[in-house]
């Protein structure tokens, strides 16, 4: 197995690795996460990822995938995304082109499409801080769907930058294993930053930092 390649599928696909819309409302104790989108919406980001390894065959890197959602319609509550990732393009070979999937996700973010998500999906009931819930990410790696089991957990909310933000905290195990943290606006629900950090490979260990901002 080629690990190098393995880790330029697995950077793309991770780069929502978790709810990219979650509207925080209060409720009781807990907290109530759910998806709102808006007809029209376009939303942008950008992941920087970076790949290193123990194993003397797989060179060091840093790729830029440029990353586009576009809320097609919504209707009775489930909206039909269009998911854009850009090419992912590392010294001037491209490994990946750019691809783009469309499907429908309700308001837990529960889709129509096993390989192909924009997050995890969220809780049903009002979550704490602290309180965990489990979901499973598809990963495209080498054209076949894997994926990756996630133990994600509510944080809470904090100021940062002027903004009031809910934050996620995760973890990720299967073909490779991690941990993360995202950012969501408060008022809205829209993805503030998500940053994840991965290690795969046994001893000849390579590791993997994907960052998203918006923007």
């Amino acid at each position: 197995m080629n690990l190098s390649k393995l880790a330029l599928t697995i950077v793309p696909a991770l780069c929502l690795p978790v709810s990219c819309f979650a509207q925080i409302s209060k409720n009781g104790a807990g907290y109530i996460l759910r998806a709102k989108y808006t007809k029209g919406q376009v939303i942008r980001f950008q992941t920087v990822s970076g790949v290193d390894s123990n194993d003397k065959t797989i060179s060091a890197m840093r790729v830029r995938v440029p990353v586009k959602l576009q809320v097609l319609d919504v209707k009775r509550g489930v909206a039909t995304v269009k998911l854009t990732m850009g090419a992912v393009v590392v010294g001037g070979q491209t490994f990946q082109p750019e691809q783009s999937t469309v499907f429908a996700l309700d308001n837990r973010n529960q889709g129509n499409n096993t390989s192909a998500s924009i997050g995890t999906n969220l809780p049903l009931k009002p979550v704490k801080a602290g309180t965990p819930w489990t979901s499973v990410m598809p990963v495209n790696m080498f054209g076949q769907i894997s994926k990756l089991e996630g133990k994600y957990r509510f944080a809470g909310l904090k100021q940062v930058n002027g903004h009031l933000v809910g934050v996620i905290t995760y973890e990720l195990s299967g073909p490779a294993e991690g941990t993360g943290t995202m950012m969501i606006l408060a008022s809205d629900g829209t993805m503030y930053s998500n940053d994840t950090r991965l290690t795969m490979g046994g001893n000849k260990l390579t590791r993997i930092h994907s960052s998203v901002t918006r923007g």
